[in-house]
Parts: structure tokens; sequence; C-alpha cells
């Protein structure tokens, strides 16, 4: 039972991430949500976008 939660709360994040990446690099938006929670964190540009989709992850298991 947690692990269907677990697995659909992965392919959610892995899905919205990518459509999320898809559009900004189409130039659809110029949001990106791993990188503004990655700045809550560090001011570090490249950390930033790493630490970020780590984040962004985490979030979206629980």
């Amino acid at each position: 039972m947690i692990w269907g939660a677990i697995l659909g709360g992965l392919a959610g994040t892995v899905v919205l991430t990518t459509i999320l990446r898809a559009a900004s690099e189409l130039g659809l938006t110029r949001m990106d949500i791993p990188f503004l929670l990655g700045t809550a964190v560090t001011s570090d540009r490249v950390r930033a976008k790493a630490i970020g989709y780590a984040l962004h992850f985490v979030f979206g298991l629980l």
C-alpha cells in the first residue's frame, strides 16, 4: 500500500519535472521550480539547481 503511494509520487514528480524542463527549454515559460527551491538554500546557481532538484524529488515523494 505505501509502496504504491511512493511510486505514484515518484512517477508524478518525474513527469512534472520533465514537463517543466521541456517548457523552459522551449521558451514557453521562464519559471524553474527546482531552481527556486535551491536558491532558498544557497546563492550559488549551479548548486541551487542540484539542490533544488533533490528537494523537488523529496517533496514529490512526500
